[in-house]
């Protein structure tokens, strides 16, 4: 090993051959007054660096590249006020059947929209698609599931802020028309992420609420009284109605509208739904590719799972001197010939078929 360096004697040597950590210390100290003095003779540069370091940290700064955000006044409780006015006061605009059906407009306007096809229609001819004390229970439950988002409150500026009533109705105008957030913001006051934010919580809360009740399969009860009302309506037995429908995707994927365009010429997806007399939905299978059929959606669907798996409820009811043990749907003619169907006389020629039919 060499000799030690002269500044050894201020602590003791590393093994390696490194001073120890006194001695580095005096390093440093050593350096910083090398630099001071360096500082000092160049003080034009030091107070030029100076001001560019005051400059870029006084520079207000900005997330992105693009124009600075501009805060603009929505005029909330106007909002909150127009909706009330037009729709749940007691001497609103439109009446209870203009609540839920298309707007009257002139033929000539209608005419229009209806070549251009635009978005424009749906949004200004459709409101909410439900009755209006249907509305009145889901925003009064939605608020008092959710009470921390949906109750209205004030800012640190003492403004106030959107209303439930203004939450639930842009969340049920983007269900109802299938519009996008911002399509609300004129009506209703509230932004587009804020919108988005409101239909997330706003399913949410109707998800945890509604769906213990609706979203279940019929327990016995259900089943004895869905064969006393259908028994009275001349159809013993019968547990609902079966049918398909198709539902358009607008934002299909292009690669998957090849697979989701089968009747018409959008893509569609399909939804199997049972339902009875009072238009509760008992069995809803959905996302089936629109270029399947009934029979197709029906090899796929757990209809007859809990039945074949026997934890179905026991079904009997008596006809024409017959007893059977297995309820039955009303279908149309493309299901198969199974018991489980009963299908619709095609041509009614006498005046009981024809009340069948109907």
């Amino acid at each position: 090993m060499d000799n030690p360096p002269p500044y050894a004697a201020l602590s003791d040597y590393s093994m390696f051959g490194f001073p120890g950590s006194l001695t580095r210390y005096w390093l440093m100290e050593e350096e910083d007054d090398d630099m001071h003095y360096l500082a000092d003779d160049d003080e034009e540069e030091a107070f030029m660096y100076a001001q560019l370091v005051q400059g870029e940290t006084s520079r207000p700064r900005r997330r992105s590249n693009g124009l600075p955000k501009q805060i603009r006044r929505r005029y909330l409780a106007d909002g909150d006020l127009r909706i009330r006015l037009d729709y749940f006061e007691p001497n609103c605009v439109y009446n209870d059947r203009q609540f839920w059906l298309p707007c009257s407009v002139t033929s000539t306007l209608c005419t229009v929209l209806v070549c251009y096809r635009s978005l424009i229609f749906n949004l200004l001819l459709c409101r909410f698609r439900m009755r209006r004390h249907v509305v009145q229970r889901i925003v009064d439950v939605v608020e008092a599931s959710n009470p921390d988002y949906f109750t209205r409150r004030r800012d640190c500026c003492v403004k106030e802020g959107l209303s439930a009533l203004q939450k639930c109705v842009a969340a049920l105008r983007i269900l109802a028309n299938g519009s996008p957030a911002h399509a609300v913001d004129e009506y209703v006051r509230i932004g587009a992420s804020t919108a988005r934010e409101a239909l997330r919580k706003f399913c949410k809360a109707v998800i945890k609420k509604f769906g213990p009740y609706y979203l279940r399969a019929p327990t016995n009860e259900d089943v004895a009284r869905l064969l006393e009302e259908n028994k009275q309506r001349g159809f013993p037995g019968m547990l609902g109605s079966i049918d398909c429908m198709h539902w358009e995707w607008r934002m299909c994927p292009t690669a998957w509208k090849g697979m989701f365009t089968g009747r018409g010429k959008h893509p569609t997806m399909i939804l199997e739904a049972v339902a009875s007399h009072d238009l509760h939905i008992w069995h809803a299978y959905f996302g089936m590719p629109g270029n399947n059929n009934d029979i197709n959606v029906l090899q796929r669907s757990p209809v007859f799972s809990n039945y074949l798996r026997g934890r179905s409820t026991p079904v009997e009811f008596e006809f024409n001197g017959n007893t059977y043990n297995m309820g039955y749907y009303l279908a149309d003619g493309i299901y198969p010939e199974w018991p489980a169907f009963v299908k619709s006389i095609c041509h009614p020629m006498k005046a009981k078929t024809q009340h069948f039919s109907k």
